[in-house]
Parts: structure tokens; sequence; C-alpha cells
């Protein structure tokens, strides 16, 4: 079967959807790079924000978004730069300017969460949101 374009405005926020990543009140100290979310949307998307959000980090550095092509796949960020977390502040993520990290053509892949610490890690109310929408729309190429 071929590409179906959805006749829906890239831009268009009911095309969106967000997801919510808690990220763990007490993180494992000194970890690099450790997932802790992952989600298969099931259809090809297109990451198109991301935050973080938390009442109060300690020594948790910094969080990253990107996708595998499968379960156990691949990693690729699709961010420009990791987020790092700020007490009570809303920190929105910077896109990868390489618009392939950023989007899946296949009904496998996941979007991964993962978070870097130092010692004695703790996080308050935070979590970590992924803005997605279905790809292809609104005569893109897949």
């Amino acid at each position: 079967m071929g590409v179906q374009d959805h006749h829906i405005v890239k831009t268009a926020n009911h095309a969106k959807d967000p997801l919510d990543f808690t990220i763990p009140v007490a993180p494992v100290a000194s970890q690099t790079n450790t997932v802790f979310g992952r989600y298969s949307p099931g259809f090809p998307f297109q990451i198109v924000g991301t935050k973080v959000y938390g009442t109060s980090f300690t020594n948790v550095t910094s969080i990253d978004v990107g996708t595998a092509p499968t379960a156990g796949g691949t990693f690729t960020s699709a961010l420009n730069a990791q987020m790092t977390p700020a007490n009570d502040t809303e920190v929105n993520g910077v896109l990868s300017a390489t618009a392939a990290n950023t989007y899946s053509r296949t009904n496998t892949a996941q979007i991964i969460v993962r978070y870097t610490t130092g010692t004695g890690p703790a996080a308050v109310n935070a979590y970590a949101i992924v803005i997605i929408r279905p790809r292809p729309l609104d005569g893109e190429v897949q």
C-alpha cells in the first residue's frame, strides 16, 4: 500500500499528542543516558516538541529524547543538545536541525527518554513531555 496523506495541516494542534514521562523521585546515582521512558506509538511519527519540568532537581544533569527503529535498536537523539533541568522552570528542548533525527518512518519505532545524573540525585514532581504527530501530513513525503 502506498503512503497516505492525512490531509491535516502539520501545525494543527489537534494532530499533536503530548506524552508524559514521570522522572523517578530517586533516580539512580552517577548514571549516563539511563532510559526511564519508552513508548511505541504504532504509527510513523515526528517529534515536534520536548520539555522538562520539576519542582526541584538535585544532580539530575540532563534529559535526552530520541528514537530507536525498534525495541533495542540504536538510539538517535531528536535534540540539538540535551535538556538541562532547572528548579521550578519549564525547559524546552531544541530539536535537532537534522530533520531525520526527529521522525520515524515505521510502525515499530520507539520514543525513548533518558537521564544523566551525578551523585545523590533527586527529582520532585518532575516529568518530561514529548510532543508527537503522525507523519506524513499535508503532502509530506515519507
